[in-house]
């Protein structure tokens, strides 16, 4: 079950390419103001908390590591063909290079 569920992620990710070939980490990042001291909540659990980027990109690039995506959050060819996604990432490269 989890390969199937590697498998539609991977495959999310790859059409997100297609789509949008100069697609970056950023586009995994929520929005910028969370991460804005100004936008912190005044009152509740969560007041005055807001996201560190540093943090964040920290746990973004481990996210990335343990699901075999590069830098740019794209699957790599090896682990699109560990997913039998070979076809999928030979089509993917005609709109970004795959590492």
């Amino acid at each position: 079950m989890w390969r199937v569920a590697d498998r539609i992620y991977s495959l999310i990710k790859l059409n997100y390419l297609r789509e949008f070939p100069g697609v970056t980490r950023k586009a995994d990042y929520p929005p910028a103001v969370w991460f804005d001291p100004s936008n912190a909540d005044t009152d509740g659990p969560i007041a005055g908390k807001v996201l560190e980027i540093e943090k964040y990109d920290s746990l973004l690039q481990h996210y990335y590591d343990q699901r075999g995506y590069d830098n740019r959050g794209i699957p790599t060819k090896d682990t699109l063909k560990k997913l039998d996604l070979a076809e999928e990432a030979a089509k993917a490269e005609k709109h970004a290079k795959l590492t």
